[in-house]
């Protein structure tokens, strides 16, 4: 029997199911959709989802239109589809730091992450890369940790802000190697990255694609892979797992959401076009360029499932590690 999808809250905890209309969706669509990014045009994020919007696009003979809606960590963007008509025609890139980090991390938000959203399809996950200043002595995540336990606390590492993917990964890295370490919140890559070229700090957590030319210039350093296999980009830097860290990761996943209350016929047909065109050797080859590892073939019950776990997770992380936002 076909599933129909209702708010992840309901799907997880009673099962009830809701019902369809099956007239609107057999008509869907019959104007142009929106996706709405939460990130500014022109990074790795905007990057992921216009390929991705454009066929999905050709495929259901309408267009999607890229709203790019930046700011307040992702929560601008997410409210805005949070109050859009169930219709299907407002989709969010939704991704660990909206669905899942902010629901561990915020005190309040203007959205639900569980009750307001359909989960749709998981599109990819971006591993990081530990990336250093060029005048950082450690040429190894080894010798990092080493420094970082002969002198405790004096060693600085920079994110896009405080609850993003990079400082929980900091975070984590602290626990696997048994470091402290200090934490400097940036808005944004930019200028994190304006300061470890300034050497102004000393190591972060990015996407290997925001660093690679900086790298191949020389003004920056790779010195381990924070994912579970090396980066075709630097091939010859090891992963933390081969450097003696097993199992140690970083990064964040991206997929696509409705707002809750979608009919199941739509999410199901927009499941399938987002997995179809996840398989095109174009928009796969689009994705990957920019570091992207793509995850095609996820349902809308399996995400659903995933972002429940993922939310248990990261909650009980932040509470540890006393990461709480106003």
């Amino acid at each position: 029997m076909k599933a129909t999808h209702i708010p992840l809250m309901v799907v997880l905890a009673t099962g009830m199911v809701m019902t369809t209309t099956p007239a609107s969706a057999q008509a869907f669509p019959t104007r142009p959709l929106r996706l709405v990014v939460p990130f500014p045009p022109g990074g790795g994020t905007d990057n992921l989802a216009r390929p991705v919007a454009q066929s999905v696009g050709d495929a259901l003979g309408q267009p999607i239109l890229v709203d790019n809606r930046a700011g307040g960590n992702t929560i601008i963007g997410a409210e805005f589809v949070a109050r859009s008509a169930p219709d299907g025609y407002t989709l969010l890139l939704a991704g660990m730091t909206t669905l899942v980090l902010n629901a561990a991390t915020y005190n309040k938000l203007p959205y639900d992450a569980i009750r307001d959203f359909a989960p749709i399809a998981r599109l990819a996950a971006n591993y990081q890369v530990v990336v250093t200043r060029a005048g950082f002595a450690p040429r190894n995540l080894a010798e990092m940790v080493a420094l970082a336990k002969s002198k405790p606390g004096t060693i600085t590492y920079a994110s896009t802000g405080n609850g993003s993917p990079g400082h929980f990964g900091g975070v984590n890295l602290e626990a696997a190697a048994g470091i402290k370490l200090v934490h400097v919140p940036y808005k944004g890559n930019a200028p994190a990255i304006s300061d470890m070229l300034a050497e102004q700090v000393d190591f972060a957590l990015f996407g290997p694609s925001s660093v690679q030319a900086l790298v191949k210039a020389g003004k920056l350093k790779v010195i381990s892979a924070a994912a579970p296999a090396r980066f075709a980009a630097f091939p010859d830097v090891p992963t933390a797992t081969e450097s003696g860290y097993a199992g140690y990761t970083s990064g964040t996943w991206y997929g696509v959401a409705a707002r809750a209350g979608t009919p199941g016929a739509i999410i199901d047909r927009l499941n399938r076009e987002i997995n179809r065109a996840l398989q095109l050797r174009a928009v796969k080859a689009a994705l990957e360029k920019e570091g992207f590892e793509v995850d095609a073939g996820t349902s809308p019950q399996e995400l659903a499932r995933y972002i429940a776990e993922e939310t248990r997770m990261w909650t009980k992380i932040a509470r540890n590690a006393k990461i709480e936002l106003d």
